[in-house]
């Protein structure tokens, strides 16, 4: 932890004296085809053929949700899970469902740059301060997968931040105050002077949280620089973040007892002193430049390092207590050119752009902090892609988009072994050093056909692949020596409908996902595998309506299956996805700005808990959660009370089954009825 804290002290000097001579953000480089819309950031959310949805900066302030992942899973085929609390640590969100390995599956972007990571830890959404999102795309499906290459097969998530900015000097300060004496700061401060400007967006939480030993302790900034004309841009942002989290373990239930009541069993620890810290900085720079009217070039660049340690002490005795130690740091380099222009009398869009990343992971396996590491593994990896996505118009009512990626990976790792710092040699062991490299490839053919003004159908098929992480590959061989995963593949097919009046909009879709060596780990060989084919299908439908214009209606109710469909597991379910989920929400303005108020529920089915691929374990219960909000705003003034889980709900979303005892599970139980004030100040 302490060469990232000086690198960090080192950059923070060197960017502060970029900053402070520059700025500026740019305005909007959009392009657009009708309906297409492809941005800087290259997710184009009205992509033909796509299922997709945007969540605006307004949908969050009115929203109940307390964090990121609460939000998304409002939203059709998304379900979110927590090992906690509301602190959104350790939090993970699934789109069209893969369970325990949805963070793997669901690429989260922000403003188009790449958050997941070489190895398996979860995005942390605590590190997005909600306050600079502008708005938040959803991507459903492989259609993604061109553009941004591996990880995208549940699809894509693209958090957008505020980029119109007033003239002069502004800002805001909020706070927050809830239950578990959850304390928050928020801070947002702008300053434009014609093509320049500096924005800087923290956030600071201190909170003890419903379970014992899961306090958080949690602190980030990011600042950027700007400088833009009507040709282009240029810019330099910085980022840094900190967390302290307790880590207070599982609750477990069996056939004849509990550890779910009375309420302050729920609320206990069964590793009391287990704790994660991490700490990080990142610097991207880069800039986009119009080559003459219908050509956009644009050009970035950026560094992240990333500082993990876990430490879980054993009931088992100290020798099988675990310290991990992992330094992680990315490279990456990602030109593109965007092009609007005729293609033998069609409109015609396209992105096309060489994507290159670099990852080096440096991990020890100790002990006690203090301890030698019987494990230093060593992992680089280095992926190169080749990608074009184009969208062609070829009547008033017809759109169709069509791409392709070529992605090259090289994966390198070692790891220096001591077994006499082993209590047990024989369950471990050293891993072969492996260099090896492959070619994937994505493609995506979509079209939308415009029946009238109101109806539109659309349909797909894409095909994309996600390459194995550094971590399930450390835990991939119950011999414990080699690293050695194939790529999971996927193949997808999409068709749907949307519909738009004055008052009321719809979508419904249904989809059809089949997959091949799907990484996910095995219980009965305690190891990370390529299993036997999979496949997701279901249907996603929402609707709006707006009867009067301070009264809205939202709803949505999605069906997804996953199961295994080959070998000892066909016809079983994958864990923790619920096949039933759905909500409803309704927002009324009573008073304009004054006074709001917004009652939101949502529902989640039953799910087997992980490690019950067989299925043969009690399922996880499912349950219903009403939580209701009031805030307004006058003058600089802003302020919202809030009440989640109103009826007080016992439930929890995470749970892992014994593979062996029948009604053996480990829960993670999530809080009751729970309370949240805010205030803030503009200027």
């Amino acid at each position: 932890m302490r060469k990232l804290t000086r690198l960090r002290a080192h950059i923070s000097l060197a960017v502060a004296a970029v900053l402070i001579p520059a700025g500026g953000y740019a305005q909007d480089n959009s392009k657009s085809l009708d309906e297409v819309v492809v941005t800087a950031s290259r997710l184009g959310i009205g992509m033909p053929g796509t299922s997709a949805s945007v969540i605006t900066a307004q949908d969050i302030k009115e929203s109940t949700a307390h964090t990121l992942p609460e939000l998304l899973g409002e939203e059709p085929g998304i379900q979110h899970r927590d090992f906690y609390s509301a602190s959104s640590a350790d939090s993970s969100v699934d789109i069209r469902g893969f369970g325990a390995t949805a963070s793997s599956n669901t690429l989260v972007l922000v403003n188009g740059r790449r958050l997941n990571d070489f190895d398996l830890a979860a995005v942390d959404w605590g590190n997005i301060p909600l306050q600079s999102i502008e708005r938040i795309e959803i991507l459903r499906g492989n259609s993604g997968a061109v553009l941004y290459g591996e990880g995208a097969m549940g699809g894509v998530i693209n958090i957008v931040t505020k980029t119109d900015l007033p003239e002069g000097t502004s800002g805001a300060i909020g706070v927050k105050y809830g239950s578990f004496a959850h304390r928050e700061t928020n801070m947002t401060a702008t300053h434009r002077t014609g093509a320049y400007s500096l924005s800087a967006n923290g956030t600071y939480i201190h909170s003890r949280n419903y379970r014992r030993n899961n306090e958080i302790i949690q602190g980030n900034l990011v600042t950027e620089a700007r400088y833009s004309t009507d040709d282009g841009d240029v810019y330099v942002n910085l980022g840094v973040d900190d967390q302290d989290l307790g880590t207070p373990g599982h609750r477990q239930i069996t056939l004849t007892s509990t550890q779910l009541e009375p309420e302050e069993t729920r609320r206990g620890a069964t590793t009391p002193i287990d704790y994660t810290r991490q700490n990080g900085i990142s610097l991207t720079l880069g800039g986009a430049h119009m080559v003459g009217d219908s050509v956009e070039a644009v050009l970035d660049a950026g560094y992240r390092i990333k500082d993990t340690e876990a430490r879980t002490v054993s009931s088992w005795g100290t020798q099988y207590n675990s310290y991990i130690d992992t330094e992680l740091s990315t490279l990456s380099v990602t030109p593109r050119l965007n092009i609007d222009t005729d293609v033998a009398d069609f409109d015609t869009s396209v992105t096309t752009g060489v994507d290159y990343y670099y990852s080096n992971y440096n991990s020890d396996r100790q002990l006690n902090p203090d301890g030698a590491a019987f494990h230093q593994y060593d992992g680089k990896q280095h992926s190169l892609g080749l990608y074009g996505q184009g969208t062609i118009a070829l009547n008033d009512a017809t759109e169709v988009s069509v791409g392709a990626r070529a992605q090259y990976t090289r994966f390198i790792a070692g790891d220096m072994y001591d077994s006499s710092l082993v209590a047990s040699p024989s369950f471990d062991g050293h891993r072969q050093s492996v260099d090896e490299s492959d070619i994937n490839i994505a493609a995506n053919l979509g079209i939308d056909y415009a029946i009238n003004r109101n109806y539109t159908v659309f349909g797909r098929i894409a095909r994309s692949f996600r390459a194995p992480s550094v971590d399930e590959r450390i835990g991939s061989d119950p011999s414990y020596t080699s690293f050695a995963l194939k790529t999971q593949w996927s193949r997808d097919a999409e068709v749907g409908v949307k519909l738009g009046f004055e008052k009321f909009s719809a979508q419904s879709s249904a989809f059809y996902m089949k997959l091949r060596d799907e990484l996910h780990y095995d219980p009965s060989a305690n190891a990370n595998e390529n299993f036997d084919p999979t496949r997701r299908w279901g249907v996603e439908n929402s609707l709006t309506w707006q009867p009067l214009e301070k009264l809205r209606f939202k709803g949505n109710l999605s069906y997804t299956k996953a199961e295994f469909t080959a070998g000892t597991l066909k016809g079983a379910t994958v864990p923790l996805v619920s096949d039933w989920t759905g909500g409803a929400s309704v927002h009324w303005a009573v008073f304009k700005d004054l006074l709001n108020a917004t009652t939101t529920v949502n529902y989640v089915a039953s799910k087997n808990a992980e490690n019950d691929e067989k299925n043969f374990q009690p399922e996880m219960p499912g349950y219903t959660l009403v939580d209701f909000k009031l805030g307004g705003a006058y003058k600089a003034f802003n302020w919202s009370a809030s009440v989640n889980n109103v009826f007080d709900k016992d439930y929890y979303n995470y749970a892992v089954a014994s593979s062996s005892t029948y009604g053996t599970v480990n829960t993670y139980p999530l809080p009751g009825r729970t309370y949240l004030v805010e205030a803030e100040m503009t200027f």
